[in-house]
């Protein structure tokens, strides 16, 4: 029984370029699909729903709004920030050339562990705001008058009606509560694509070894009899 050499050699050179292939492949999707569009919507909305509580606490009256409402939002948008950061200077690093080291992936456990903090922040934002939406947007009081008819066998009535609000006084907590909203709908579905690329990349490498082996027994395979 006799090997050829060259044979090993061309075959292992083939293994090589495929596993050379595999990582680039790796390296070029290395970001779930559309996670950095979403992540950019993710900064613009959290970033407005900032604004607009900040503009709702001080605009506002004290009497019409949740003490401490704000908190919440700004809580949730000031834990945002590192997750989206990290995520854009990944992605900016090798068109800038930027030597540091990052140790953050966008699909790792620890960072979807992270999206899972921030949808309850988001979760617990959303309904605060909820909340002074309904405490704004209530009546302004009472005005009263009483309806005296001309014919004297009619007593006097009382009327009450409740003053409603207009918009300019509860325009703040509306936004702050839409955008909140609209905040919790993109962290959640970055969280999602974040855990379905994760198992998708956990399945792959799974699959590698046997892949491995197959193409050990095809080198093994090149004997030639005499």
């Amino acid at each position: 029984m006799i090997i050829d050499p060259q044979e090993i050699v061309a075959s292992n050179a083939d293994s090589s370029d495929v596993a050379s292939t595999n990582t680039l492949v790796r390296s070029e999707h290395k970001f779930p699909h559309h996670l950095l569009k979403l992540v950019y919507a993710s900064l613009f909305v959290s970033t407005l729903a900032f604004t607009f509580s900040i503009i709702d606490k001080i605009k506002s009256d004290p009497q019409y709004t949740v003490l401490n409402a704000v908190v919440a939002t700004i809580l949730a948008f000031i834990f945002t920030l590192p997750h989206h950061g990290a995520t854009l200077l990944l992605k900016w690093r090798p068109h800038h050339q930027i030597s540091y080291v990052l140790p953050f992936a966008p699909s790792s456990a620890r960072a979807i562990g992270y999206l899972i903090l921030l949808v309850g922040l988001w979760f617990g934002s959303t309904v605060v705001c909820a909340r002074s939406l309904q405490v704004a947007s209530s009546s302004r009081g009472t005005v009263s008058y009483t309806i005296t008819p001309s014919n004297s066998t009619i007593k006097s009535i009382s009327v009450t009606h409740p003053i409603p609000p207009e918009l300019d006084d509860y325009w703040t907590s509306l936004a702050s509560t839409l955008t909140s909203t609209v905040e919790l709908i993109l962290i959640s579905t970055i969280a999602l694509i974040s855990y379905l690329y994760y198992r998708q990349q956990n399945k792959e490498y799974q699959a590698e070894p046997s892949n491995d082996n197959s193409q050990s027994v095809g080198v093994k395979g090149h004997i030639s009899v005499a």
